[in-house]
């Protein structure tokens, strides 16, 4: 089915209005972008964006003509927002999507590699990955830090166990076993997404090694040699006392989804009982804590 698209660029105190008024003229979804010449990242998905400008879309049915949304948002509103309306044709989006995603390399050892694509090195060890409705190719740079650290740490997973706190498509958890541990545990708190890691693992033919929970369902004994946690900023320190009790003493964190200048706040998070260090990627923080031993 075709649809309308309908643009405007709306100031951030009618941010709100703007919205409501496309909803009740019948847009289906209304999303936001950064209308200004400065990029701002929002590390709450559920927060109101920051940006002073915004450029709001409206996505209308296609059997809605132009002049019939005009009417229903009314031509003066239409005039006051420079709003801009333009057909937009069905096409399947998730393929055109997937025909960005390229295998990429990772570290000294690792390749991403799209699970329907052929390993541009078949010596190396190939991670194949269908992200699904899960999040995590390897191309988001918090992603890509904590497969680098784990691809620097392979000596150290040798044999290791690992926990994996929002496991997502299972990208983390499977890296880690590539490069050499013997189990990882995950967690995640969408049933798609465990769906999405489990698929994933049978690609790569490491389902007896991989073990999948819900959050709820992870059982209180699993504790890791290292666990990572790429997730936003404001999960990582809810879950600070959940995640540390899963990292052996003497064991490795890893955290990230961090942007820069949330380190402090992450790392206050945590008990004192971890030497941390930093590492800072196009805006993006990899948190590294090594823990104690007894």
């Amino acid at each position: 089915m075709p649809w309308l698209n309908v643009r405007l660029l709306a100031e951030r105190d009618e941010l709100e209005s703007v919205e409501a008024t496309l909803q009740e003229a019948g847009s289906v979804a209304v999303t936001w972008e950064n209308g200004g010449e400065k990029p701002s990242y929002v590390s709450d998905p559920e927060a109101v964006p920051s940006w002073d400008r915004v450029m709001v879309t409206g996505l209308f049915p296609g059997e809605l003509s132009v002049e019939e949304v005009r009417v229903r948002l009314g031509s003066a509103w239409c005039q006051a927002h420079s709003t801009r309306m333009e057909a937009l044709e069905e096409r399947d989006w998730e393929r055109e999507w997937l025909e960005h995603f390229h295998p990429i390399q990772i570290g000294k050892h690792l390749w991403v590699v799209p699970s329907w694509c052929p390993p541009p090195d078949p010596e190396a060890i190939n991670l194949m990955i269908d992200p699904g409705l899960a999040f995590g190719t390897g191309t988001h740079q918090s992603t890509a830090l904590c497969l680098k650290r784990l691809d620097q740490l392979s000596a150290d997973l040798a044999g290791a166990a690992v926990v994996d706190i929002g496991c997502g498509s299972g990208i983390l958890a499977l890296g880690a076993l590539l490069l050499g541990a013997d189990t990882v545990w995950g967690s995640d708190i969408d049933h798609r997404a465990l769906t999405t890691a489990r698929e994933n693992a049978k690609r790569n033919g490491l389902t007896q090694r991989l073990h999948l929970f819900l959050p709820d369902e992870l059982p209180m004994a699993v504790v890791g040699d290292i666990v990572v946690a790429n997730i936003l900023v404001s999960t990582l320190v809810s879950l600070a006392v959940e995640i540390d009790s899963r990292v052996k003493p003497g064991g490795k964190l890893l955290l990230s989804g961090i942007l820069a200048g949330q380190e402090s706040e992450v790392i206050d998070a945590f008990s004192e009982c971890y030497q941390f260090t930093v590492q800072e990627e196009e805006g993006w923080i990899l948190v590294e804590g090594d823990k104690e031993a007894p």
